[in-house]
């Protein structure tokens, strides 16, 4: 009896050893906080909720999970120095908070309940580090993940006092850099803020509690899932973020599912290669085609699979290339109806000219030359008549031919053309001056055509004589006008002159001045003309001379000149 009973207690603390045994093969242990009912600010809804749906995941998960709310700052300490003692050979540990956190300097701090911060100096003595958040997880040997749901609005910001301008406080938490093995998961990235959220969890930590038991999903993927559900959630206003690295093997908070193991039935092969065939044999994709021959490389149907390739290869480049000529005549009808919109309103014959080099059997090739020729006809009545009968009676009585005119000659054969041109290079007297100069010059940049020098050359003349058209725009002086392709003085109404700058004024009137004689001598009075003699009028001939124009319209009756 009592041999009966020392065994069954044996049995007892094998039983529990080998219990231990499994639970320290995989020892997981999480420290879960939620601080919602702040002293100095408003409530938050949600972060007490949030703790403990996370805390019954984790357990679910075989953590071994430590709970606490509303901490403050002393027992924020003391918890993380507790659970830093449990981490410590660990194969897992998670810290989760939820509530308030700030970042200050590049710094990041946890919120307790029971913090003022009335100033940023206080921050460093009422919050808690992230720094000693993480040094609460290294003792783990596999890994160490810290998740923190505390990136909202921080309202201690609008009433904190700065005591140094160098220490600012940022708009939620700043990046880190954990060390190698050590995942932080922020529920918004850097420099942004988290919502609450309206339901009973903030989106984050709903987010993380759809994701956190999916069997067979590893941590990274965890994330990035988590990241893809908040961002939908908020319509993009909110990013989570996971700073860190994991080593290469996969690490499972739930591990696969297994699944049984299927036994495949045998099947003949000569079986499968048939009911392929059948399967590929009328298709027109070679991709289909293509895939039975790489199966079966020496199958019965290889043969006629690589003919059924040749084939639609065949006819699949001969659509190809059709498809490609149509649609490089249509592009090429639309390049040429633009082309011909851009020119048909023209009166240059230059634009007709370069559409028919173009397009010399275009759509509208003949419309163009019509058109071209409507245009030269045009700028021929436009031309200089003095400049043209000039030139005509030079032609004419001058019966070398061009090249053979004498250096003179060709100076003034150029001159008339450019004036034909509309470039006037003054009178053309065979001199190669500055007009001359500034006239060949004009044409140029009229005509976008590029001169090797200002000299007058037998190619030049060619040149110009080959232009049939006015490329200089009419130019008149500030006392002409142009009409009918020729400057003319411009004409002023009854009463008004011209002046030099070419403007209409109304007649002055001119009054000669009055003559002021001295008295010698000084003794005697001045004698003082008569009236009659004060009111003589002067000569005609006089009055012409007075006129600052030259000449002298009369007042009827009065003599006096007008101006």
């Amino acid at each position: 009896m009592l041999q009966r009973l020392l065994g069954t207690i044996l049995g007892l603390i094998l039983a529990v050893a080998s219990l231990n045994s499994a639970a320290l093969a995989n020892k997981r242990v999480a420290m879960v906080i939620g601080n919602s009912g702040y002293d100095s600010v408003a409530d938050l809804p949600n972060p007490v909720n949030d703790a403990a749906d996370v805390t019954a995941a984790l357990q679910r998960l075989g953590f071994v999970v430590t709970t606490a709310f509303d901490m403050t700052s002393q027992q924020m300490r003391n918890a993380l120095r507790d659970f830093g003692h449990k981490a410590n050979g660990a194969d897992m540990a998670v810290v989760f908070f939820a509530g308030h956190g700030l970042e200050i300097s590049k710094q990041n701090y946890l919120i307790p309940v029971d913090a003022k911060l009335r100033t940023d100096l206080d921050v460093y003595y009422e919050a808690i580090p992230l720094d000693l958040v993480m040094a609460s997880v290294s003792g783990s040997k596999g890994l160490r993940l810290v998740l923190l749901d505390a990136c909202r609005n921080n309202p201690f910001a609008t009433t904190m006092k700065s005591t140094s301008p160098g220490r600012a406080v940022g708009r939620g938490f700043s990046r880190i850099e954990p060390t190698r093995g050590t995942l932080v998961g922020y529920s918004a990235k850097e420099g942004t803020v988290a919502d609450d959220g309206i339901g009973r969890n903030s989106p984050y930590t709903k987010a993380l509690l759809d994701h956190l038991e999916q069997p067979g999903l590893d941590v990274q993927f965890l994330f990035r899932k988590v990241r893809d559900k908040v961002i939908e959630a908020t319509n993009g206003r909110q990013e989570p973020f996971t700073y860190g690295s994991l080593p290469g093997k996969r690490i499972y908070l739930k591990a696969p599912e297994a699944k049984p193991e299927v036994v495949q039935p045998k099947v003949d092969d000569t079986t499968v290669d048939v009911a392929y065939w059948n399967s590929i044999k009328d298709s027109n994709d070679p991709a289909v085609i293509r895939s039975y021959i790489e199966k079966f490389p020496k199958g019965q149907f290889t043969f006629l699979a690589r003919t059924l390739l040749g084939r639609v290869e065949a006819q699949s480049t001969g659509k190809e290339a059709k498809r490609k000529a149509e649609a490089e005549a249509l592009a090429r009808r639309e390049t040429e109806l633009a082309d011909w919109q851009a020119v048909r309103t023209s009166t240059e014959p230059a634009a007709f000219q370069a559409y028919l080099i173009k397009y010399p059997n275009g759509t509208f090739a003949d419309l163009a030359s019509a058109k071209l020729e409507a245009a030269k006809r045009q700028q021929m009545v436009a031309l200089q008549p003095q400049a043209q009968t000039e030139l005509e009676a030079g032609q004419s009585n001058e019966p070398k031919p061009i090249d053979a005119l004498n250096q003179k000659d060709l100076k003034r054969k150029i001159q008339l053309q450019l004036a034909r041109l509309g470039c006037n290079p003054g009178r053309p007297d065979g001199v190669w001056g500055r007009n001359s100069r500034r006239a060949l010059q004009d044409f140029a940049r009229h005509s976008n055509t590029r001169l090797g020098s200002l000299d007058p050359t037998q190619q030049l003349h060619d040149e110009l004589t080959n232009r049939k058209s006015r490329i200089c725009p009419l130019s008149c002086g500030p006392r002409q006008v142009a009409k009918g392709g020729s400057c003319v003085l411009k004409s002023c109404n009854t009463g008004e002159i011209l002046t030099p700058r070419g403007k209409c004024v109304t007649k002055v009137k001119q009054h000669a001045p009055r003559k002021i004689t001295t008295n010698s001598n000084p003794g005697k009075p001045k004698s003082v003309p008569s009236k009659k003699t004060r009111e003589k009028p002067r000569s005609k001939s006089k009055k012409a001379k007075d006129n600052a124009w030259g000449g002298c319209t009369t007042r009827t009756g009065t003599g006096d000149c007008l101006w």
